[in-house]
């Protein structure tokens, strides 16, 4: 079970439980955010550990995201493999940035 519940009834939640809880905060922090008009962009910078590429892109609503809602603004995930690709991706950005705003 996920949940754990010591003797003195304090109650602790397992590593995979506690990963579930973060994605839902921010899959509703984003969802809230994306209905007052704000196009969200996420950057996944790979490392050791990899990256959530389905989290980032159902956060930002990309239309590449399994859960994509035509509803909300259309956001964008950008993935980089390593900090040396982040400089073209900010330029992306700021070029999206710039197409939004006319």
């Amino acid at each position: 079970s996920d949940l754990v519940v010591d003797s003195q009834g304090q109650i602790s939640f397992s590593d995979a439980n506690s990963d579930a809880i973060s994605k839902n905060a921010a899959d509703d922090a984003a969802r809230q955010i994306r209905q007052d008009g704000i196009f969200v962009l996420t950057i996944g910078l790979d490392g050791d550990g990899g990256v959530d590429g389905t989290l980032l892109k159902r956060l930002a609503n990309d239309p590449a995201s399994p859960i994509y809602s035509s509803t909300q603004p259309v956001g964008k995930y950008y993935y980089s493999r390593n900090a040396g690709q982040l400089g073209s991706i900010f330029n992306s950005i700021a070029s999206e940035i710039l197409r939004i705003s006319r």
